[in-house]
């Protein structure tokens, strides 16, 4: 089974998250304006890590809340008029799901991921998804679920961070590192430079 983190590895949803956190600044009042490289800087990171980020003068319920606020808005956006997905991702998916179970795993909900599938018209290609902080999970307890109900012991996970890395590893996993995502510098054994080297790489690893 192969599995994808989403922010950085399949798409890029600064633009839109920025967009979405005006949106809620907006509408109340004691929500603070977000800078796009604090966004940017959360990309990868789970809600509750996030909504401290974002917002660490609210208090827990607070920031709960409009957290849930603001990942309704990125999905309403998206749903409106899409966001960026790198080049080669849907056409790489549907050509390793006649080879792989396909997945998708996120710091986020599942609602985020629904998202993704509905604006890349991927749905046939997707196996299974997870959004970790809809279940009050690590990213890490969510790889090894989702490998599990597939019955994947052996699985490969594709992400741009440390955090995606560690998580992996955590779980157990082979990890693969996407270069062109958030953090380029990352020190792993296995790294892809486009998502279309996937492939080719996948079939030299032991």
């Amino acid at each position: 089974m192969i599995i994808f983190d989403m922010d950085g590895t399949l798409w890029d949803t600064v633009d839109v998250s920025k967009e979405a956190m005006d949106v809620v600044s907006n509408n109340y009042e004691e929500v603070k304006e977000v800078s796009r490289e604090t966004i940017r800087e959360g990309m990868g990171s789970s809600r509750k890590e996030n909504g401290l980020r974002f917002m660490p003068y609210l208090d827990e319920e607070k920031r709960e809340f409009y957290m849930n606020e603001l990942n309704k808005e990125i999905v309403n956006l998206i749903d409106k008029k899409g966001t960026f997905i790198y080049d080669g991702v849907i056409d790489t998916i549907k050509d390793l799901s006649k080879e792989y179970k396909i997945g998708i795993i996120t710091n986020n909900n599942d609602k985020y991921v629904e998202s993704f599938i509905k604006f890349s018209n991927l749905g046939d290609y997707i196996t299974d998804y997870m959004g970790a902080s809809n279940h009050n999970i690590s990213k890490a307890e969510a790889i090894k679920l989702v490998c599990d109900r597939n019955n994947e012991p052996h699985s490969y996970y594709v992400g741009d961070i440390k955090k995606d890395m560690d998580s992996t590893i955590e779980a157990g996993k082979v990890f693969i590192h996407a270069r062109y995502g958030f953090e380029p510098d990352l020190e792993c054994e296995y790294h892809i430079d486009d998502i279309k080297e996937l492939k080719e790489l996948i079939k030299k690893i032991p």
